[in-house]
């Protein structure tokens, strides 16, 4: 065999191998494309020098799985966690794609394994896994099959220790596959041949059913979050309507007092302050109903701040180009909310403003999502330790790019998309 074509054809199987569990866990794939390139490369030569030695092939598998994690780390610049997830899965789904095509091969061609690795049906066996998986995650890709929350409580740490356990003996699991597939691979007169490749198919059911049900858990605990968010938004709109009603009965009490002393000048005097409205009524924007359909924690909260900016007497609008959509993450969802709440008070008790308005503008690109708010309000330094800036401080901890200025507001908040 030549070994230019060797390894060239290796180079692909790595490349293969390592595209698989970005695309299916949900990684921007176009991010890490260079690097998974340069990854296979390197792979591809080591395979081919170990190869050449006289080590046993599970000897050499396991050299091959310490390498790629112990280069792929830095590469990546991922953390441990991460890696062992990447690597354990690629190679572990390459290995099982390319035991039933060895399979497939044997039955048709009626050769022994060997036979089939001396001659040029490797090359062919081999090429078939490459475009098998390559095609899997194709249309794991178009159909947007990704098990997005796990990438996202991964990439954001927030995975407690149990979760970081099963995700740990998972891996482990999956290192016990490929021993157990690399076995029946080069085994000659196997008797329960069969029986082992059962064992492998039932032992990677088991695995990626693992990293399912986490996905589904972590899914549930999202829509658990959002909804308590949707109604810790609504309570929040009760209670100020409870305080208003509060404000405007005590109001009528002092008027009252005031009118039974037949204090008259000091009656309009008081009424001139506190009964007239603080601001115009205004008829808020409408929500697109197709924005509950791409995001519904961001529908969500749309419709809370309406109701709030009714309730305020203060003018809203919004402008959402959701055209290169994913949900908002909640926590950013929830920074958005204390920005848009501490204008909306503000400008509430405010009096000297003749209209009081913010502006809302979403903009979703293939990259990244940014938050353009403004607003005429004035925001004062003395107001510095408002939920505002908590919030600003909350997104730049997530590596968001904030360009800001108060004096009227204007933010502007640039996050890059975790798909």
């Amino acid at each position: 065999m030549h070994p230019l074509l060797t390894f060239c054809i290796s180079a692909l199987e790595w490349f293969a191998l390592l595209t698989f569990p970005f695309v299916f866990i949900g990684y921007r794939y176009r991010q890490y494309v260079k690097k998974i390139i340069v990854l296979s490369v390197i792979m591809s030569i080591i395979s081919l020098l170990l190869h050449y030695t006289n080590l046993h092939l599970t000897i050499v598998i396991a050299l091959q799985m310490i390498l790629i994690f112990l280069i792929a780390k830095p590469l990546f610049k991922m953390s441990s966690l991460e890696t062992l997830l990447l690597t354990g899965m690629g190679y572990g789904f390459y290995t099982f794609v390319h035991i039933i095509g060895i399979e497939l091969f044997l039955l048709m061609l009626s050769n022994s394994y060997s036979e089939i690795v001396l001659t040029t049906h490797a090359y062919l066996l081999q090429l078939t896994s490459f475009f098998i998986v390559i095609m899997l995650s194709v249309i794991i890709s178009l159909g947007n099959y990704h098990l997005i929350e796990l990438y996202r409580h991964l990439k954001l740490n927030e995975i407690n220790k149990k979760g970081k356990i099963i995700i740990y003996l998972n891996s482990f699991l999956t290192y016990f596959f490929i021993c157990l597939a690399s076995f029946v691979m080069i085994a000659e007169n196997l008797r329960y041949r069969y029986a082992f490749i059962l064992l492998s198919i039932v032992v990677l059911f088991m695995i990626i059913s693992i990293y399912l049900i986490l996905h589904h858990q972590f899914q549930k605990k999202r829509l658990v979050e959002a909804k308590k968010f949707y109604f810790d938004q609504e309570e929040q709109v009760s209670v100020y309507i409870e305080n208003i009603q509060k404000e405007l009965l005590s109001s009528y009490k002092v008027m009252q007092k005031l009118y039974e002393n037949n204090s008259f000048e000091l009656s309009k005097e008081y009424f001139e302050q506190h009964l007239l409205p603080k601001s115009k009524r205004h008829k808020n924007f409408a929500i697109d109903p197709k924005i509950r359909s791409k995001d519904e924690i961001l529908y969500a909260f749309l419709i809370n701040k309406r109701k709030l900016a009714n309730l305020l007497g203060v003018s809203i609008s919004t402008s959402i180009d959701l055209k290169y959509h994913i949900p908002v993450t909640l926590q950013h969802i929830q920074f958005l909310s204390n920005i848009v709440d501490d204008l909306l008070f503000s400008l509430y008790e405010s009096t000297h403003y003749d209209e009081k308005h913010i502006h809302l503008k979403i903009h979703s690109s293939q990259d990244q999502i940014v938050y353009n708010i403004t607003s005429n309000l004035i925001f004062e330094n003395n107001k510095k330790q408002g939920k505002i800036y908590d919030a600003i401080t909350g997104f730049k901890k997530s590596k968001a790019v904030i360009e800001s200025t108060f004096n009227p507001v204007k933010l502007s908040i640039s996050c890059e998309k975790l798909l």
